[in-house]
């Protein structure tokens, strides 16, 4: 059984490889491929409901020298999460007009290396699949050609490299000082590990886009192609921080005297991204700033990772916000080079309205989405240890979210009725809907979320 997961990885890229026969049969192919996805995902949870776990040692090596694979309850639904997202764009990326075979391919690996990242379970193999998924990235930046585009990849692989550099130093001294990268081995002396752990906290302070290191992600995000800033701030930069959640839930390390490094950068993120956000007049450099606060609620909840509430409020933000970001980006592809005082009623249909107001409402963290979950939860736990840090950037947080959001909220309406209303209708307006569905329904996750630990 615990073959299954290494399909998940082999699956997608089988499907890119196949994708450069040819065109004619495309969709068939990618029918198939989410039909196999489905059944492997199906296959899964019916193994895990009952409480077990799947770990899979390639070619029967061991960690360091082999590859761990790993799956439990909260893996398989991030794995679940993400698939869905890699999903939807991949239809959304067939059905547009800028459609090429070369982007189509890229995106099948790079869901296969986000799958593989997710599924790793030690810390040199979680560093390669990072690299792999963050290689992609850099030519799906630059992919637009433009002089933007080509100076933020470069930007973008810059300190990137210098984030990297800092991760394998730390996976290196972890080795060092426990002899061992594998992470679902218990940590006896965490106070042993205060170095390597630091390193890792700020390489993935950097590849995660927190302040102050967050000025290449604003400009990645805003001038990669939709379908790949969808990715970037859905999926990509959560991938570093579910490798530091791997290595603070599952092997248990946690120091208390790290904390701060939660709590000033998650804190400086969360207001200063919601600022800057507030102040943009295009809409994806408005969505790819607002993600900076957005990760930065994220990192601040890692200050509650010794409480047994830290795995729902972690992961409800997680998956909540990487559907309803993706959805965003997906939406406002045809207005990409439009400011924001040029947008009106006319450049949207009737169900993409729709699709704005709900994940406006989500992003702002309104019942009953999981992000308001995870805020509400996050307070009551600040009151409860009276953290006033903590309490006071949430609040003030949402209000910022709140500005930033309704400067969207209002687009669909500005000349409803001197502009003749609404488009018509468009298919590709289908896929942004059905994530921003989907992230409304996660709600029904959370009687699984709250017995997590």
């Amino acid at each position: 059984m615990s073959n299954l997961l290494i399909l998940f990885i082999v699956i997608p890229f089988l499907s890119g490889l196949l994708s450069t026969v040819g065109q004619r049969y495309l969709k068939h192919v990618l029918i198939i491929t989410i039909l196999l996805m489905a059944s492997n995902f199906y296959l899964l949870f019916n193994y895990l409901q009952t409480g077990n776990q799947l770990i899979l040692f390639i070619g029967g090596w061991h960690p360091p020298l082999g590859i761990a694979l790993f799956a439990d309850k909260l893996i398989a639904i991030i794995l679940l999460n993400f698939g869905i997202i890699f999903t939807i764009i991949t239809f959304f990326y067939i059905s547009s007009k800028n459609f090429n075979t070369y982007n189509y391919t890229l995106i099948l690996f790079w869901w296969g290396t986000t799958n593989a990242s997710i599924l790793s379970i030690d810390l040199f193999n979680i560093y390669v699949t990072i690299e792999l998924a963050t290689l992609i990235s850099i030519i799906m930046i630059s992919s637009n050609k433009t002089k933007e585009s080509l100076n933020a990849s470069f930007k973008y692989l810059i300190i990137m490299t210098v984030a990297s550099l800092l991760f394998i130093m730390g996976a290196i001294f972890f080795y060092f000082v426990g002899g061992n990268l594998y992470l679902l081995k218990p940590i006896q002396d965490p106070q042993k590990y205060i170095f390597p752990y630091t390193l890792l906290i700020i390489s993935i302070i950097i590849k995660s886009g927190l302040t102050p290191f967050h000025f290449w992600l604003p400009e990645a995000h805003a001038t990669a192609p939709s379908f790949a800033s969808g990715i970037l701030s859905g999926i990509m930069v959560k991938i570093p921080i579910i490798a530091l959640f791997k290595v603070v839930y599952y092997s248990g390390l946690f120091l208390q005297n790290t904390s701060y490094l939660f709590l000033i950068f998650g804190s400086l993120s969360v207001l200063y991204g919601g600022w800057i956000a507030s102040k943009q007049e295009k809409v994806k450099n408005l969505l790819a700033s607002s993600t900076i606060s957005n990760i930065g609620y994220i990192f601040l909840f890692f200050s509650f990772s010794q409480n047994e509430k830290f795995i729902f409020i972690l992961i409800s933000y997680i998956l909540s916000h990487s559907l309803v970001k993706s959805a965003l980006f997906l939406m406002f592809d045809n207005m990409k080079h439009l400011t924001i005082s040029e947008i009106n009623s006319t450049h949207f249909s009737k169900l993409s309205l729709i699709t704005l107001l709900v994940a406006s409402l989500i992003l702002i963290g309104l019942p009953p989405s999981l992000i308001f979950w995870g805020k509400f939860y996050g307070l009551k736990l600040a009151l409860e240890v009276k953290h006033m840090i903590i309490l006071l950037t949430i609040l003030f947080g949402t209000v910022l979210s709140l500005v930033y959001s309704m400067k969207l909220f209002q687009l669909p309406f500005k000349g409803v009725e001197v502009k003749n209303g609404y488009t018509s209708y468009s298919k590709i307006d289908i896929f942004p809907f059905i994530l921003t569905l989907v992230a409304l329904s996660m709600v029904v996750l959370l009687p699984i979320l709250g017995n997590a630990r």
